[in-house]
């Protein structure tokens, strides 16, 4: 549990990315942008270890973040982790940004995941931009950026 009493200290604005594992071309763009606007990403891939607790980490990292930003794809809508980690953000009442790729509307909303997700307000990942401005200005505003 050290790794708990460590990210809890962490000062810097911290967002969790929440992916499907076979959205990794996804990940390796999406990540340097987030970087860029003086937020701290906790991204699995790399950052966990062999032989650390995958449960533990990932849990410990979501208490720490301040944002968690999900990528809806059709690989990850049907991932369950997404929706643990969803659900760890909600209870945090931490904010959830969700971004949408290749994955229609319909089917978000036929599906529930709209509604779990709290929102219908997503970003496409065409216009991921406008996020990343959002993000750089969060940043600022808690002396982080």
């Amino acid at each position: 549990m050290a790794a708990v009493a460590n990210l809890a200290n962490h000062s810097q604005y911290r967002v969790f990315l929440s992916h499907g594992g076979g959205d990794s071309f996804i990940v390796k763009h999406v990540t340097p942008e987030l970087e860029a606007t003086g937020a701290s990403v906790f991204v699995d891939k790399g950052e966990i270890k062999y032989g650390d607790d995958f449960r533990d980490r990932i849990f410990a990292e979501l208490q720490a973040c301040h944002e968690l930003l999900i990528i809806i794809t059709p690989t990850s809508v049907v991932r369950p982790w997404i929706f643990a980690e969803l659900g760890v953000a909600i209870s945090r009442r931490v904010r959830i940004v969700t971004v949408i790729y290749g994955v229609p509307e319909a089917d978000l909303q036929a599906k529930g995941i709209l509604s779990l997700l709290g929102t219908h307000h997503y970003v496409d990942l065409s216009n991921i931009d406008n996020y990343y401005v959002e993000l750089r200005a969060r940043v600022r505003e808690t002396g982080n950026g």
